[in-house]
């Protein structure tokens, strides 16, 4: 099965263009919807961590606040397009718009990526060690679209065999794995 998606990400400080087109699919084997969640936890979890670095390190940072911005903003559009199709019954493909979103979420999420790692890096004391973040968070572009495609694949997978009210408890889950605003996370210590 193919699966084609459009993005641009950094990779190895240029910019990577790749064209992908995304067709019919079914949801990866044995992935289930809790694993599915998992991996939107993580990708949280991981943009939160970098965000809570770049406070630390460089608290007035405008430039890494708008990169964060725009990436969470990309994310929303993804999280808020699966959340729309769990309520609807689910679907078997992931749209041409969602995955447009998708495609934006990943491209963003590089870029703020690349950029924490460079400002924190150099703002760091000599001979400190690097956080371990950095090799999620700047794991190869086409894995985080691998991998959150196949999430959100296994997300409508499951709504479309779940009951109206189990539904809208999916839709829940799902929309807690939005990330949260720059201004509400703590700096790390």
């Amino acid at each position: 099965m193919r699966a084609y998606v459009t993005r641009r990400a950094f990779v190895g400080g240029g910019m990577a263009l790749a064209a992908f087109e995304t067709a019919h699919a079914t949801p990866p084997a044995g992935m289930s919807f809790g694993d599915a969640v998992a991996v939107l936890a993580a990708n949280r979890s991981q943009a939160e961590q970098a965000a809570a670095l770049l406070k630390r390190y460089r608290p007035n940072d405008v430039q890494g606040r708008q990169l964060y911005a725009d990436a969470k903003a990309k994310f929303d559009g993804f999280i808020s397009g699966l959340a729309a199709g769990i309520a609807t019954e689910g679907n078997a493909t992931i749209s041409p718009a969602l995955q447009q979103s998708l495609n934006g979420a990943v491209t963003g999420a590089s870029a703020f990526g690349v950029y924490v790692k460079v400002v924190v890096q150099a703002a760091m004391p000599k001979g400190a060690k690097s956080p371990v973040v950095w090799a999620a968070l700047l794991a190869s572009p086409d894995k985080l679209l691998k991998a959150l495609t196949e999430s959100g694949l296994a997300i409508f997978g499951a709504a479309l065999k779940a009951s109206k009210e189990m539904r809208t408890e999916m839709v829940q889950r799902v929309e807690q794995e939005r990330w949260r605003l720059y201004g509400d996370i703590p700096a790390a210590l």
